[in-house]
């Protein structure tokens, strides 16, 4: 049916919507879910999650735990204060102790100044332990893969020695004198064949000799000491009837000879299987009689690879200048090689008050009282090494080129910064 403009009229529904209807439509529906009201800062109530939510959370987490990996040991890197500072005593005169750690010296009288400055610096002596001869610092089954040090003539036990410088750096040490805390008398056949069958077997990565050289001593020329028992002639000892030495003379010249013989003969077979040795000896130079003008000392110079150093011990806080040898395999002491004294002179004045001028203090003649109060001669303190010069030996020793040193070095080096 068409319109009165022309156009047709859409289709009437067949059921048109009733009033009701369209009311209801108009309205917004009431079951849609409403929109999320803007936050207004208070607080959501927790609600407890069920407990397979909670068992399902942990099997999630497990599987996303993220492994860490630790170092075998601990690296740290070290501190300012640690770096190792080395001294060069061609640095510096002994005198200056700037731009240099500080030392306690062992000496008595002229380095109680500095024994302040360096007091905890000296690393203490061991707790010795008795060996089939001498003593050891550690012991015998856990010594394991240690670098070994066996000290022939080692003295008195004392903070800042040799040995106490060795155990610091980890080393086993094993000392044999008569006035060590367990005395061994290198005299004795059984003690001396035992220390050779070791020394062959290959037991120690360093030797080290420091033969006693009393009967060498030039003081004897200073009347009225004891005397002369060798001579620049004989060197072996004043040992015919034309020199008039008393029995008891001629009995101490033949003990030194064993105990230099013996020497000797340690020494060679050190070598023999590769092993580094020391020997050490003072120098008395060329008109005067000492150990390194006798044949013992001579067949060991000898020897293919053996090289000698020489220097004073006052250039390392020693009392006096005491002029040093050291005949050396396999180790590097050429930084004390040609150390000299250059101290100043000055005046000093003798027990009498008569007056004298010289770089150090003369001993000829002069007695002290020990540490257990007995009176002795002040040339009996010239038998230590200072502690400077003990921290260089070590230095030394520490650095042999053998397989447990060499395996010990890099076990314990520092790491890299």
């Amino acid at each position: 049916m068409g319109t009165g403009d022309g156009s047709q009229k859409p289709p009437e529904p067949a059921n048109p919507p009733t009033a009701e209807q369209k009311a209801r439509s108009a309205k917004p529906a009431e079951n849609k879910a409403p929109e999320k009201p803007a936050s207004t800062g208070k607080p959501s109530v927790f609600k407890m999650p069920k407990a397979k939510d909670l068992e399902r959370k942990k099997v999630a987490a497990k599987s996303k735990t993220t492994i860490k990996l630790t170092p075998a040991r601990d690296v740290r890197q070290p501190s300012p204060d640690r770096k190792r500072q080395r001294w060069n005593p061609r640095d510096s005169s002994s005198d200056d102790t700037s731009g240099r750690p500080a030392r306690r010296s062992s000496s008595s009288s002229s380095s109680s100044e500095s024994d302040g400055q360096a007091e905890g610096l000296i690393p203490s002596s061991p707790q010795w332990i008795k060996h089939e001869y001498g003593a050891t610092n550690i012991e015998p089954k856990k010594w394991g893969s240690r670098p070994r040090a066996l000290i022939l003539f080692s003295g008195r036990s004392r903070d800042g020695d040799l040995a106490s410088f060795l155990n610091r750096k980890g080393w086993v040490v094993v000392v044999v004198d008569l006035l060590a805390e367990h005395p061994a008398d290198l005299r004795n056949d059984k003690i001396y064949c035992k220390i050779i069958d070791d020394i062959r077997d290959k037991h120690y990565d360093v030797l080290g000799v420091a033969t006693p050289c009393e009967t060498f001593s030039p003081l004897r020329e200073s009347p009225p000491g004891p005397r002369p028992l060798r001579s620049l002639r004989h060197p072996a000892g004043l040992l015919s009837s034309e020199h008039k030495l008393t029995k008891a003379e001629l009995e101490q010249v033949q003990h030194a000879n064993t105990l230099c013989r013996r020497s000797q003969e340690s020494i060679e077979n050190q070598i023999e299987w590769g092993g580094a040795m020391w020997w050490e000896n003072p120098d008395h130079g060329e008109q005067k009689v000492d150990l390194w003008k006798t044949q013992y000392a001579k067949a060991v110079v000898k020897i293919r690879g053996v090289n000698v150093c020489a220097f004073d011990q006052c250039r390392f806080g020693g009392e006096t200048t005491k002029p040093t040898k050291f005949a050396n395999y396999k180790l590097d002491f050429s930084e004390l090689d040609g150390l000299r004294c250059n101290h100043e002179v000055k005046e000093f004045t003798k027990e009498d008050g008569t007056k004298y001028k010289a770089k150090h203090e003369s001993l000829v003649q002069r007695w002290r009282t020990n540490e257990q109060g007995q009176r002795e001669r002040a040339s009996k303190a010239l038998g230590e090494y200072p502690a400077k010069l003990n921290a260089a030996i070590s230095a030394a020793m520490a650095n042999v080129d053998t397989q447990r040193a060499r395996k010990f070095r890099e076990l314990h080096s520092d790491p890299l910064p």
